[in-house]
């Protein structure tokens, strides 16, 4: 994948996920970009005063989304970099989420995040994947995500 790239990953795919698809109006729209210096996928999100849980805190389930769909994401990124195709190329690769473990360590404030993540290892369909967002510079949460392989046509 380039060293700067100004095409978010989901932005290569026609999809309606509330978490990520570019043709959700009412979704979240997670846009992931490559880096080449963590070696996996970069966030940031704003969020909006609906995507609150109480005064001013980041809703938990918003959190779980966006994590989860940016760490789907990086097991997509790193299907195709591992067969050395280029990223979006038909067939598409796609990726669902097997098992995710979500743990909060801090409140997160309704202000800007940053989530980063990084395919630990890929075991056959299974990619492992670490998930850490980040608010005013504070881990607020990792996740520890399985994600499973499916097949190009699942999406259709």
């Amino acid at each position: 994948m380039a060293k700067t790239q100004k095409r978010a990953l989901q932005d290569y795919f026609d999809h309606n996920c509330w978490g990520c698809g570019p043709k959700n109006r009412r979704g979240l729209h997670v846009k992931s970009f490559w880096s080449e210096e963590l070696n996996g996928l970069l966030c940031k999100w704003a969020p909006k005063p609906n995507h609150a849980s109480g005064p001013n805190m980041l809703n938990g389930g918003v959190i779980f989304t966006l994590m989860d769909c940016h760490s789907i994401m990086a097991a997509v990124a790193c299907a195709y970099k591992n067969e050395g195709r280029e990223f979006g190329t038909e067939p598409h690769i796609w990726f669902v989420t097997k098992e995710a473990k979500l743990t909060f360590s801090k409140p997160t404030p309704l202000d800007t995040v940053e989530l980063q993540a990084i395919v630990q290892h890929m075991e056959g369909r299974i990619a492992h994947v670490s998930c850490t967002l980040y608010s005013q510079g504070i881990k607020r949460a990792e996740m520890a995500l399985e994600a499973i392989r499916v097949p190009a046509h699942w999406r259709e």
